[in-house]
């Protein structure tokens, strides 16, 4: 099965732009070698925009004095006011024909990432949304998702908003297409507030409800470093993981209001789980008992529901047998 195959494909066009949004915030140490990852692509980006997050550790002097130089690079400033509005603000100087790739000035990408993933959005015009896997290094060695395979995603409206389930990957792993990103991103201020720290969330579960079709690929193209200031890594405190829970209810409440499913019964719109079900060429075991409880959730008569059902597992099946 060809991993690249999709609706309406036409062969490769021409690969659309790259603006690389790099968020820092008192990462002096890091920020250089980021940067440099960007600019050492194979696949040069259009530009590269560093948005200083009030860091005080002179980060973004830092970052005019060793890259003035070079045309590509922009600094932008705000006050410290999170990553969330950080991807916002670097947003304001991307044009609507470009991809944005999300990168913490942290992490780093091997030399190919933005040419395998823009490779991808110029020979599927239906995809908006493109992540990869992640090696770890520094504090932490291996693979981040080591069972992530490069396919089709598919859409997820309907599973997100009821059956709610991760399907990205973290910050510098993940880019989309800039007119995704601005409708994703249009926030209030109280929301650009309270999500600051939840802003993979916001990527991931806003664009599945907004309808973007995603792509991953399977393999770990962005380096991901472990520390003792990342926020998330090795958190295993039970109040933190029960707040981001919630957040995560509040982000997908949001955009299921955007989505027009505010205050849907989740009967009226399991009759079409299996059709969103049938977009996705790698869905997991778990996918399958997703979406054969939103079916049996129908309202149809139960043979109708039998038959859904029967062409979750038939397809299922097939996938499992090409992936094998």
């Amino acid at each position: 099965m060809s991993t690249l195959a999709g609706p309406g494909q036409t062969g490769m066009t021409i690969a659309p732009p790259v603006s690389v949004v790099v968020t820092c915030f008192n990462y002096r140490n890091f920020v250089g070698q980021a940067i440099d990852s960007a600019l050492a692509q194979s696949r040069a980006p259009r530009q590269v925009l560093v948005v200083d997050d009030g860091s005080d550790d002179g980060s973004a002097d830092w970052v005019r004095d060793h890259f003035g130089h070079c045309p590509q690079v922009r600094v932008l400033q705000q006050s410290s006011q999170g990553q969330l509005r950080a991807f916002a603000t670097g947003l304001c100087a991307c044009a609507d024909r470009d991809v944005v790739a999300f990168l913490d000035a942290d992490d780093v990408w091997e030399a190919d990432y933005l040419e395998r993933i823009t490779a991808v959005y110029a020979q599927r015009a239906d995809i908006d949304y493109v992540y990869t896997d992640m090696n770890y290094f520094g504090a932490r060695k291996g693979r981040f998702a080591p069972r992530l395979v490069t396919a089709d995603q598919g859409l997820s409206v309907i599973g997100t908003a009821f059956r709610r389930r991760w399907r990205s990957s973290p910050t510098s792993a993940v880019s989309m297409r800039v007119p995704l990103a601005r409708n994703v991103l249009q926030l209030d201020d109280d929301h650009f507030r309270r999500w600051q720290r939840w802003a993979d969330d916001v990527l991931c579960y806003g664009a599945d409800l907004l309808g973007a079709r995603k792509f991953s690929i399977g393999e770990p193209l962005v380096r991901y470093r472990a520390h003792d200031r990342n926020f998330w890594l090795g958190n295993r405190d039970p109040a933190m993981r029960l707040r981001h829970w919630l957040q995560g209810e509040a982000v997908t409440s949001h955009y299921r209001a955007l989505a027009g499913l505010d205050g849907a019964r989740i009967d009226d719109y399991a009759r079409l789980a299996r059709d969103e079900f049938l977009t996705q060429s790698a869905p997991l075991r778990s996918d399958l008992r997703r979406y054969w409880d939103l079916v049996g959730r129908a309202a149809m008569p139960w043979w109708r529901r039998a038959g859904h059902r029967w062409r979750l597992l038939c397809h299922y099946r097939a996938t499992r047998a090409a992936r094998d």
